[in-house]
Order: C-alpha cells, then structure tokens, then sequence
C-alpha cells in the first residue's frame, strides 16, 4: 500500500465514525426527566432530604432540559464544542442528582429505587466522558 492510499483510509474512517449512542441516550433521558420534573409540581421535593426542600426544582428541570438539547444537537450535528459542553454540564447534574438521591434512600427517606436510576444515569455520563468522542 502506498501513503496516499493509507491516507485516503484514515480520512475515510474519520468520517465514517459510529454513532455515539451513550450520548445520545443520555441526552434523551435528561430532556425526558427535566421534562417531567417541570410538569409534575412537588414530585422532586417529595424525595429529597427534608433540609433541602429550598431546591429550586423547575431550574433544575429547565437546566436537565437545556443540557440535554444541547448534547442531543452536539450528537446530531456532530458539533464537538456542543457534545463537550453537553456532557459537562451533565456529568454534573447527574452526579448531583445521585448524591440527593442516595441520601434520601439511605439518610432520613425510606428505601427508594431512584437512586439507582440516578446513579445509572451519572455512570452513563461518565462512560461517555471518559471515551473522549467529543474531543476536538
């Protein structure tokens, strides 16, 4: 094989790369979840620990909503900047949401399974972070 033909290779499986379905995923559950958690009045607050009723719960439906619009449309349109953004912004709502969730279940709430949801959710995140498809 000649370096053109390697060349031409590697350009043409730079633009055939495979669709990143965890990030795609994960930004369809956040617009699903900040979807729900604006709509449904008190659903968020009625599974938090008791001192953080203060929780603005339609900011974080908007910010899930707003995060997961813009990692869904760094997805589709291939926008690295876009992806990257998305994800950051996401890892930490995610792991913010766990964290909430597991001391509800585990401090003063009863056993809840939402925190296992949020915490699939945050390993998603991660796993998409950690593979660097958003890098430039």
């Amino acid at each position: 094989m000649t370096d053109k033909n390697i060349l031409n290779d590697i350009e043409k499986a730079k633009k055939k790369q495979e669709f990143p379905i965890l990030g795609f995923v994960v930004s369809l559950i956040s617009i699903l979840y900040g979807e729900f958690v604006v709509r449904v009045d008190g659903y968020f607050l009625a599974h938090t620990e008791p001192y953080l009723r203060g929780l603005p719960e339609d900011l974080i439906g908007i910010v899930l909503l707003v995060a997961g619009v813009i990692k869904l449309l760094g997805v589709l349109s291939k926008n690295h900047k876009w992806k990257r953004s998305g994800i950051i912004s996401l890892s930490i709502i995610w792991s913010g949401l766990s964290v909430i969730a597991a001391t509800y279940s585990f401090g003063t709430g009863f056993p809840h399974p939402s925190w296992l949801f949020m915490a699939f959710v945050t390993t998603i995140c991660v796993i998409e972070s950690f593979q660097g498809r958003y890098a430039d």
